[in-house]
């Protein structure tokens, strides 16, 4: 049998999804396997699940050019996959349409069945429990919904505990996210004016980081490309503590993913790598502004919220509405 999953998404959600190829494996351990991944990331991220999967598709839509995604797109059709499972969070009108371009022989998922998205289920599930009501069709559910699991390599810890002994006392170790998460467009048609919803702002992150160096905690800055232009907007005195230890845009997906699960404690916005630290079981406080932690924060018994107060709450749409204040973070 041939299953092919459409995880075309971020790296948050692919670890939300990680429940979800868990039981597909577990109910269809002889089945080939193949999970179409936005990223080479995505990738790293399910391969440090320990979930075996067969094959790896990358497939940016935006980013690769018409011809190189209809090759792909014809590659896949001539593999002839007797299921195709879309993702929770994929639009209805997107998730129908791929898989009829794949031309899979059974389409699976709530878009398909139920003609809804994780956006129409209104808040009553999170999106890894959305996961699992994905394959309810073809899988026997566990009764109780298993949590993500991410596992860094032992090359990379080593590689991360060998950066970490510049922390050379005992004091606990937090990981800040300075990032603003993913961004929106303003105006899709006329502009592609970025708008951060998500983000705190590199201001906030400063006075926190601040004041936790005063309270004597070792900092790890932690973040990719998009966070490495924030870096100079930190106070220089903060840059040349030496309790902080910076690796912005200095760690792989592998790396980074050794870096949350050496610290006893993740801080940041509603972001991936709030996710990724809350599965390799290290506890996170997460920054909420327009998204429900209940229905999209880290899916972990040791992840905790704060939320911002506002008039558009869960709107999730293209304005700023923070109002968390560094005292209660």
């Amino acid at each position: 049998m041939k299953i092919i999953v459409e995880l075309l998404h971020g790296l948050g959600d692919t670890v939300c999804a990680l429940p979800m190829l868990k039981v597909l494996r577990d109910n269809y351990p002889q089945a080939s396997i193949t999970v179409l991944v936005k990223g080479m990331e995505n990738a790293e991220i399910i391969r440090a699940s320990i979930i075996r999967i067969d094959e790896f598709i990358i497939l940016n839509i935006y980013k690769n050019n018409l011809f190189k995604n209809l090759a792909t797109i014809l590659e896949l059709r001539k593999k002839k996959f007797d299921f195709g499972i879309s993702c929770a969070i994929t639009p209805v009108i997107k998730a129908k349409v791929f898989m009829n371009l794949i031309d899979s022989k059974k389409n699976i998922g709530i878009q398909h069945e139920l003609n809804k998205s994780f956006d129409d289920l209104e808040d009553v599930h999170h999106f890894t429990e959305a996961g699992l009501l994905a394959i309810k069709s073809i899988c026997i559910l566990p009764t109780d919904v298993p949590k993500p699991y991410l596992k860094a390599a032992v090359t990379d810890t080593i590689f991360v505990r060998e950066k970490m002994r510049i922390f050379n006392n005992e004091d606990k170790i937090i990981g800040i996210c300075i990032g603003n998460a993913d961004f929106k467009y303003r105006y899709r048609l006329f502009g592609k004016e970025k708008v951060f919803t998500k983000g705190w702002g590199i201001k906030n992150m400063d006075l926190l980081v601040q004041k936790l160096l005063e309270k004597n905690f070792n900092i790890v800055l932690i973040g990719g490309k998009l966070e490495a232009t924030l870096v100079n907007m930190l106070s220089k005195s903060i840059l040349s503590n030496s309790k902080l230890l910076n690796l912005i845009a200095e760690t792989d997906m592998r790396q980074s993913i050794a870096v949350v699960q050496e610290c006893d404690l993740v801080i940041g916005v509603d972001t991936g790598m709030q996710h990724i630290a809350a599965a390799t079981g290290t506890k996170t406080l997460s920054i909420h502004g327009p998204t429900n932690p209940l229905t999209r924060g880290a899916y972990s018994k040791d992840a905790e919220f704060i939320e911002s107060k506002c008039d558009c709450k869960y709107c999730y749409g293209t304005k700023k509405i923070y109002t968390v204040i560094i005292e209660n973070v």
